[in-house]
C-alpha cells in the first residue's frame, strides 16, 4: 500500500523543464536587462556630418573628385576649398574637405570603407596628423572629459578586428561584448521601434565651418574648455601612445596610396601658449618627440608631411585663430594659401613631385622652430 502511495505521488511531480523554455526564459531576461541597462545615448544618425561627408565620397565620381581632405574640425575650419581649387586652376567642386567634428583616423577609414575606397580621379589626399590623436589617455572636454583612445560613435559601428585592437583591455572586452551584444544602441521600450525603421538616406553636402562666421566668434572663444591653457592639458592628459591610433593612422594611408598619387600629411597650428605648454613638461615633449618620430616613419617621395605648430611658422599671426586652434575664415584662406605654395604645386592639379615643404626633412619647422621636441 505504501509502495503504491509513493508510486503515485511520483506520477504528480513537475517535469523537467525543457530546453525551449530555459532558453525563452533566459533571452526574456536578457531583453528585459537589454531595456534596463543605463541611460539612452546617441544614435548613429546624430552623426550627420560624418553621414553627409560619406555620402558625398560616395557620389564622387559625377564630381571628377581631385583633392580629398580627410580631419578634425579644426581642418574643417583651416582648409578653405576654393582658395585650393583657385591656385590649382580646379573647379570648386573638384576639391572636398570631408573632415568631420573631432575626426580621427578611424573616422576616415570608415568613410573609405563604406564608399569602396577613394574614386580613381582623385590625385592628393591632405590628412590631419594632430599629435594628441597618439594618445591614448587624452580627455574630452566635450563627452563628460572622459578619456578615450576611440571614437565615441565606434562603440556602434567598429569591426570586430577594430574593437580587438584597443588598447585597455577593459575596453577591449566591452567592446567585444557590445558587437555580440550592443548595449550601446539600446533605447527605451518606446523607441525599440526605431531599430527596424529604414534611417533617413544622407545628404551629399559640404558644410561651411562655424568658425567661419564672426557672429559666432564671441560665443565660441567664451567656451573655456577650448581655450589653449585648458584643452592642452585634455589632449596631453598622461600621454601614452596608442597603438590604436597607430594601427588606423597605418591603414588609413596605406589605403589612400593606393588611390592617390600624392599624399599630404599636415600638422596644424595652435596658439604659442598651448606649444609652450607642451615644451614645458618633460612627459608631454617626450610624447610629443615620439609622435613625431612615427609621423615622419612614413614620409617618402609620395608622402609629405608639413608640420606648422605655430602661426609663425607658416608666416601668420595668431590673429588667425578663433580659439586655441580652430581658423576664422581669413585664417583659413591664409592658411591654405600657404600649404599650397608648400605643396600644391606637386600634387593636386595633375603632378606629382617631391616631399613637399617641410615633410622632406621628416617635419621640422621651416623656420627652425622648437616644437619638433627633439
Amino acid at each position: 500500500m505504501s509502495a503504491h502511495s509513493s508510486t503515485s505521488s511520483s506520477e504528480h511531480l513537475d517535469p523537467a523543464p525543457h530546453g525551449t523554455g530555459i532558453l525563452l526564459w533566459c533571452v526574456g531576461w536578457l531583453c528585459l536587462a537589454r531595456a534596463v541597462l543605463g541611460a539612452w545615448e546617441p544614435a548613429w544618425q546624430d552623426r550627420e556630418d560624418i553621414l553627409n561627408a560619406t555620402e558625398y565620397l560616395r557620389q564622387a565620381d559625377e564630381k571628377d573628385l581631385r583633392v580629398v581632405v580627410l580631419g578634425s574640425s579644426r581642418m574643417h575650419s583651416a582648409f578653405h576649398s576654393e582658395t585650393w581649387a583657385a591656385r590649382a586652376g580646379l573647379e570648386s567642386d573638384q576639391v572636398a574637405n570631408l573632415s568631420v567634428d573631432n575626426g580621427q583616423f578611424w573616422d576616415a577609414r570608415f568613410m573609405l570603407d563604406r564608399t569602396g575606397g577613394l574614386p580613381d580621379s582623385v590625385e592628393l589626399v591632405v590628412i590631419e596628423a594632430p599629435r594628441w590623436n597618439f594618445n591614448r589617455n587624452k580627455v574630452s572636454p566635450v563627452w563628460g572629459r572622459h578619456r578615450y583612445d576611440y571614437p565615441e560613435h565606434f562603440r556602434q559601428q567598429g569591426g570586430l578586428v577594430d574593437r580587438w585592437s584597443v588598447d585597455d583591455v577593459g575596453d577591449r572586452a566591452a567592446l567585444l561584448l557590445e558587437f555580440a551584444w550592443p548595449l550601446y544602441q539600446r533605447r527605451p521600450v518606446e523607441e525599440w521601434a526605431d531599430t527596424f525603421r529604414t534611417p533617413p538616406r544622407a545628404v551629399p553636402r559640404l558644410r561651411a565651418s562655424v568658425h567661419w562666421f564672426e557672429a559666432q566668434h564671441a560665443k565660441l572663444r567664451a567656451i573655456r574648455a577650448l581655450q589653449a591653457d585648458s584643452i592642452v592639458l585634455d589632449h596631453f592628459s598622461e600621454p601614452a601612445m596608442s597603438s590604436f591610433a597607430q594601427r588606423n593612422f597605418d591603414l588609413l594611408l596605406r589605403e589612400v596610396e593606393e588611390h592617390a598619387a600624392r599624399v599630404v600629411l599636415v600638422t596644424l597650428p595652435t596658439r604659442g601658449l598651448y606649444q609652450d605648454m607642451i615644451l614645458s613638461d618633460p612627459a608631454r615633449r617626450e610624447f610629443v618627440a615620439s609622435v613625431d618620430a612615427t609621423i615622419a616613419s612614413h614620409v617618402d617621395e609620395d608622402v609629405a608631411w608639413v608640420l606648422c605648430a605655430r602661426a609663425a611658422a607658416c608666416g601668420l599671426d595668431e590673429g588667425i585663430f578663433v580659439d586655441y586652434g580652430h581658423l576664422t575664415l581669413d585664417g583659413a584662406r591664409a592658411l591654405t594659401s600657404r600649404l599650397f605654395d608648400r605643396v600644391g604645386k606637386d600634387g593636386g592639379s595633375g603632378g606629382s613631385g617631391g616631399s613637399g615643404g617641410s615633410g622632406g626633412s621628416g617635419g621640422s619647422d621651416e623656420n627652425g622652430d622648437s616644437d619638433r621636441a627633439d
